[in-house]
């Protein structure tokens, strides 16, 4: 009689922020226009946006308006994008901010923000998260809720900054990951996905008769190519769960850092780690 045991690696991957299909080309100035969006209210500065249609990886420099956003080119310099086109399937993920909720508020009241079609409490807004109002250009924090006219509409706020009519969206700072685990005592090989242009898939093969193979799916911050970080990482990994006692299953990816600061992909992920956004099998 034997007892089959088995270890875990475990990976905080990003959440979906927000996806659609591109509505104009915004090939000629790196954007992203979609009429049925509502960036202001959902996407913040600095989030990733994959092209899942060709592959390519954005980060956006402004949010414009409800419907556009401007982008700047990721990944390895030869096959770095040229604009989001018409017709393009993309996604969105928020590496640093996590958007609690946004509108637009219909009221005035002094240090408040009032929006009635809003129960904030049941939002999952908390004391401390950051409201920007995007119309006024300014922000403040929150310090607790109030009701005008419906529970819970009416946010307290550290500065008098809201009136109605302002777009406004709450967040707070660190991304809203989920963590995935996937067993390490069968990995077989890791290896980075030949065929990916972008080089930002790491193949993990798992021994035994199937041969599964978990693709880890990452974001390249850099125009370096050739690198291999993200799977030599997790080969690290790997030997470090196999290394701990048999009462810590679970074993978590230490952030892999970006060895490169390639000047195209400077601004804030420079020599930044690699973020994981998919791991599928």
């Amino acid at each position: 009689m034997y007892i089959k045991m088995e270890k875990y690696l475990k990976f905080d991957v990003l959440r979906l922020a927000a996806s659609g299909t591109s509505s104009a080309d915004g090939s000629a100035g790196l954007t992203l226009t979609d009429a049925t969006a509502t960036f202001l209210s959902s996407v913040l500065a600095n989030a990733f946006v994959y092209n899942t249609a060709d592959g390519e990886f954005y980060y956006v420099a402004s949010v414009d308006s409800d419907t556009q956003l401007t982008l700047v080119a990721m990944g390895v310099t030869a096959t770095q994008g040229g604009g989001i086109g018409n017709g393009k399937t993309y996604e969105i993920y928020m590496p640093f901010d996590t958007i609690v909720v946004g509108g637009t508020a219909d009221g005035t009241t002094a240090d408040q923000l009032v929006d009635t079609t809003k129960n904030f409490v049941a939002s999952g807004v908390r004391e401390g998260d950051i409201v920007r109002d995007i119309t006024g250009a300014a922000i403040a924090t929150v310090t607790g809720f109030a009701t005008n006219t419906n529970p819970n509409d009416s946010l307290k706020v550290d500065a008098d900054i809201f009136v109605g009519g302002d777009v406004y969206v709450v967040y707070r700072a660190g991304a809203d990951d989920f963590e995935m685990i996937i067993p390490s005592a069968g990995v077989a090989n890791v290896v980075n996905d030949s065929t990916d242009a972008l080089e930002s898939t790491s193949l993990v093969t798992m021994a035994g008769a199937t041969g599964e193979v978990v693709s880890v799916r990452y974001i390249h911050t850099d125009t370096a190519t050739g690198d291999e970080a993200v799977s030599q990482g997790i080969s690290d990994a790997i030997v470090g769960s196999l290394k701990t006692e048999w009462t810590d299953l679970d074993y978590k990816v230490p952030g892999i850092a970006n060895p490169y600061d390639a000047a195209t992909n400077a601004s804030v992920y420079g020599g930044r780690d690699f973020f994981y956004f998919s791991i599928t099998s």
